[in-house]
């Protein structure tokens, strides 16, 4: 989509791992732009959990819809844009157990970003990752990297009663026109972040974000979609694999 300056395109690609199963994918993504800013939320949900597909659900859209329709001054900070997650992360815990869910089967993380004129700002729980490469330098980034649990197979979800003190909240610069944001969980990491995991995989992020920021909403999201459900990207991780990728329009 194109909108209030931003150019955003997302996709969510089910795992060979659950394909096999014939299970369904436990990822979701809602992204969106208002009033300036622009959104991505990513959230991946525990493959132990019974209804993590219903907790990465109503987490993405509920906190993305809290990020959308927030008042200015929310994004005015990191303290601010933490208070806002806090809330935002609450009414969907809330959600879940006035459907009758027990938060422990609806397991998620959350990778959340917000774009807008004066800073970019990411909230993180869990796995995942989010980067922001403000002038599309691919080795010049901010990253909000995973975090795992005392094994490296374990993480922390927002579903979890300690949750909040598990969440990360870091200010990144603004994109500057033909900068780069994006948001994804740990199945799209492999071929996105470089080999040392301090930047970028320049040859992924390169012709990709030419293509997105070159292309019509429609086919840059195909075109997404079809590079997270390659034949390359199944081989490389089994799992379910989402990306939201954040442009900066040209002024008018």
């Amino acid at each position: 989509m194109i909108a209030a300056g931003w150019r955003l395109v997302g996709a969510c690609v089910r795992g060979p791992a659950h394909e096999a199963k014939n299970q369904e994918g436990q990822d979701a993504l809602a992204f969106g732009a208002e009033d300036g800013r622009a959104v991505a939320v990513v959230c991946d949900g525990a493959g132990s959990a019974r209804h993590a597909r219903a907790g990465s659900t109503r987490v993405s859209s509920m906190v993305a819809s809290a990020f959308l329709a927030a008042p200015a001054a929310s994004f005015d900070g990191v303290e601010t844009f933490r208070a806002l997650v806090l809330q935002a992360v609450d009414f969907a815990r809330g959600s879940l157990l006035a459907d009758g869910l027990d938060l422990e089967d609806c397991h998620a993380t959350l990778v959340a970003l917000v774009a807008t004129p004066e800073r970019t700002l990411l909230a993180h729980v869990g796995d995942g990752l989010a980067a922001v490469a403000p002038a599309a330098a691919w080795d010049d980034v901010v990253l909000s990297e995973p975090r795992n649990g005392e094994y490296a197979n374990q993480t922390w979800f927002v579903t979890m009663e300690d949750w909040r003190d598990q969440l990360r909240v870091t200010e990144a610069p603004p994109l500057a026109e033909g900068g780069v944001a994006v948001a994804m969980t740990d199945g799209a990491m492999p071929f996105v972040i470089s080999a040392d995991g301090t930047a970028l995989e320049p040859d992924f992020m390169g012709p990709v974000s030419r293509f997105l920021y070159s292309s019509d909403p429609e086919a840059a999201a195909r075109a997404l979609q079809g590079t997270l459900g390659s034949k390359d990207a199944r081989r490389i991780s089994g799992d379910d694999k989402t990306l939201i990728w954040i442009g900066r329009e040209p002024a008018g």
